[in-house]
């Protein structure tokens, strides 16, 4: 009987649980959900731009399988050493155990019909045919299985992704007494699981970005310098905490001059009695006041949150400077 994979997204937690490689029976799925192992979306991101890299691996697996189908009736082929010299090096790899652990199964199923066939002049015969039609096969299974889980699209809003389809994958819902687990299941090569994660990503505006304080990758949107390990975003809030404290007064010496520049002009029209007089005409410079004042404190509170130079606030306060200054000599002009 074949293997299958479960798997939960936990959009909120940006988590996944997931169990590869569990028989395709009830009972088996029922054991298996609660060892599931849990994934951030980072780690993931991680481990699927691992196996983007993982080309020659997969190529040597590949070869191993078709040169295996040719030594007398095929003999078995072991993917432990495989898997075991690639996480020796690169750590754990859902997306490699996947595609290699679906290719053993499709190739120890084909290969039947050279190991044990029902008439052996019959198989021994047709040996080359066979043989030529399961290569073709499990050529045809990994060329569309790179193709469907090697695609970056998934993790990358701003990427146009090809057109794929799958057959949908059923839902496994397991209950304790306190608890409903929904669980959803897929092949080994994980394409249900990417498509979900794919939309995920395109709904919250996520791509792949590198974290400035780990240098790890992960998905973030546009605005984000950190990925979400408690390290990193103390580390964050900290560098914040310091940048605020040594450019606030600069920020505020430009806004303390910004609005004694505005309290200047509403001092000559209120001198002049346009106030009292011409209310009206008083609104239009209160109007033009509060509407700059607003966008100078939302412009101060942003650079200075993300440390950035000082030049914006300043540029801003100049121009609105002479827009004020224009627009309260027009008043008094007006009502001269």
């Amino acid at each position: 009987m074949g293997t299958v994979t479960i798997y939960r997204i936990n959009e909120t937690d940006r988590t996944i649980d997931i169990v590869q490689s569990v028989k395709d029976d009830e009972d088996s799925i029922r054991a298996a959900v609660p060892n599931t192992r849990t994934f951030t979306f980072d780690e993931i991101l991680r481990q699927h731009i691992t196996f983007r890299g993982s080309g020659t691996v997969v190529e040597n697996c590949r070869s191993r399988f078709l040169s295996a189908l040719h030594i007398g009736r095929s003999i078995p082929v072991s993917i432990d050493d495989m898997l075991a010299g690639f996480t020796a090096e690169n750590g754990e790899n859902i997306f490699l155990r996947g595609i290699i652990t679906a290719a053993s199964e499709l190739y120890e199923a084909e290969r039947k019909a050279l190991s044990a066939p029902n008439d052996v002049l019959l198989a021994t015969l047709n040996k080359s045919r066979i043989q030529a039609e399961i290569s073709e096969k499990l050529n045809s299974f990994f060329d569309n299985s790179l193709k469907t889980a090697g695609s970056a699209a998934y993790f990358d809003c701003s990427q146009n992704s090809n057109v794929f389809a799958v057959l949908p994958s059923e839902t496994v819902v397991f209950c304790d007494d306190y608890t409903f687990s929904v669980f959803r299941k897929c092949d080994n090569c994980l394409a249900d699981l990417l498509f979900e994660l794919g939309q995920i990503v395109r709904r919250n505006g996520l791509s792949p970005r590198k974290c400035g304080f780990c240098g790890k990758m992960f998905l973030g949107r546009e605005d984000e310098v950190c990925c979400r390990q408690a390290s990193c975003q103390n580390a964050h809030k900290e560098q914040k905490e310091a940048i605020y404290k040594e450019h606030t007064e600069e920020y505020s010496q430009i806004k303390r001059t910004y609005d004694s520049f505005v309290r200047r002009y509403d001092g000559y029209l209120r001198a002049a009695g346009i106030n009292t007089h011409y209310p009206a005409e008083y609104d239009e410079l209160c109007q033009a006041k509060e509407e700059r004042k607003a966008y100078m404190n939302s412009l101060k509170r942003r650079l200075i949150r993300n440390g950035l130079p000082s030049d914006e606030l300043y540029e801003t306060g100049e121009r609105f400077k002479a827009e004020i200054k224009a627009v309260a000599e027009e008043i008094m002009e007006k009502c001269r």
